[in-house]
């Protein structure tokens, strides 16, 4: 699934939608690009959308579309808008034949003469995982028990967010407007890459990047750290000290957990335990000497824990002892 079905999915299954959330998907509707629409419409029925392009009822769509504007609070439209809303009523008839097939439609957008910015506020419950697209195309992967707070729209000289928790970003470049995170002990400042931010209200925090350059700083800019491709830097909230180090491995976990598989071509299975551990927020203990053993495979984070210990188990003529209902034992093997 790829990033824009994966956040209309996400729309659709919200209760509410943010102001943000309606301005994103009005902008979708006027681009008449409705193939990722018809996917998650195709997941979530699990039948044809085949029969949805059929339908031919411009008088459907045009009460559907009707019924809908009349529960967005706007000013009258120009001539040219109003030109412009009937070539879209068109392009969007499909659409809202499918939003409207899939039981609700909570689209209430308020125009007013305001110059605040509303902020979005966006958490995730503590076994929840969650990847949102912000107003400049960047896109946000949340891990469990975070928060994330970002204006509608992005205005002034940079594109500021403030996190608590843990989150992976990749940053849309806009070299005249740096990006910023700020959490309750760093800013992170950044033109366009990819990194992961964890600011729990733990001992530590820590930034981690994949790709491009990021500048982080501590509270009052006292320090500043400049970060590259597989380097981070760990800041000790109780005694301020700054600590950056050459993380490798730990950039190549982070950047598997964003796209959902880990790649493994001959890691000790120590790391691949390692690596379990802290997706699934589990304990995982090996018994013997397997844990010297190479480990070749592909491991899905969609897949349950047990598949993938599973695996390994196969790989190894191990088994998989349950010890708890959290915590796990690799039993055995040899290596191969």
């Amino acid at each position: 699934m790829n990033r824009r079905q994966e956040y209309l999915k996400y729309l659709l299954e919200k209760e509410r939608w943010t102001i943000d959330d309606e301005e994103w998907m009005l902008s979708y509707l006027e681009r008449g690009e409705l193939g990722a629409f018809e996917n998650v419409a195709r997941e979530a029925f699990n039948e044809d959308v085949a029969s949805y392009k059929n339908v031919r009822d411009i008088r459907l769509s045009e009460s559907a579309l009707k019924s809908i504007h009349q529960r967005i609070d706007m000013p009258k439209p120009s001539l040219m808008q109003s030109i412009q809303l009937h070539w879209v009523k068109y392009a969007a008839a499909a659409c809202i034949v499918l939003l409207l097939g899939w039981g609700y439609l909570y689209m209430t957008v308020f125009y007013s003469g305001s110059q605040s910015i509303p902020v979005q506020h966006v958490t995730t419950a503590a076994t929840e995982r969650k990847t949102i697209e912000l107003p400049d195309g960047s896109f946000v992967s949340l891990e469990p028990g975070t928060s994330l707070d970002y204006p509608a729209t992005f205005t002034g000289e940079t594109r500021k967010v403030s996190l608590k928790g843990e989150a992976f970003f990749e940053v849309a470049k806009d070299a005249k407007h740096p990006f910023v995170i700020q959490t309750k002990h760093l800013k992170t400042t950044v033109l366009g890459t990819s990194f992961n931010v964890e600011a729990y209200d733990t001992k530590l925090s820590k930034v981690v990047v994949v790709t491009g350059k990021v500048k982080v700083q501590t509270d009052e800019d006292k320090q500043t750290i400049i970060l590259t491709p597989n380097q981070s830097v760990v800041y000790n909230n109780t005694t301020g000290e700054l600590v950056k180090k050459e993380v490798a491995t730990e950039a190549q976990f982070y950047q598997h957990r964003r796209i959902g598989k880990f790649n493994y071509r001959g890691v000790g299975l120590d790391k691949v335990v390692e690596d379990l551990q802290r997706y699934y927020n589990t304990t995982i203990t090996i018994e013997g000497d397997t844990k010297e053993c190479m480990f070749y495979g592909d491991l899905f984070a969609g897949d349950q824990l047990e598949k993938s210990l599973g695996l390994i188990a196969t790989s190894l003529n191990a088994t998989i002892k349950k010890d708890t209902k959290n915590s796990y034992t690799i039993v055995g093997g040899h290596c191969r």
